[in-house]
């Protein structure tokens, strides 16, 4: 990666070109491939099974307890409606 000046990046449904000013530089950094999960609901109860160093929420979550449930907003695809219930 090297520092630019000028970028085009994703915009809404097409994308925006810029430029920063000649202060400043920037890096853009692209998210890797990954392939599309088969079976969402099969990979939603093996992440809250085996979460990524955490204990399972089962384990640390107790009745009564208060809990914040946060989520991507709208520019990241996202299978709200299986992962909120």
């Amino acid at each position: 990666m090297k520092n630019q000046r000028q970028f085009t990046v994703p915009f809404g449904k097409g994308s925006i070109e810029f430029e920063l000013p000649s202060e400043m530089s920037g890096i853009e950094v692209v998210s890797r491939h990954v392939p599309p999960v088969s079976d969402v609901p099969e990979a939603i109860v093996a992440a809250l099974d085996n979460p990524v160093n955490s204990p399972p929420l089962r384990d640390i979550a107790r009745q009564g307890d208060k809990v914040c449930i946060v989520f991507t907003d709208i520019t990241r695809a996202n299978p709200d409606q299986l992962l909120v219930p």
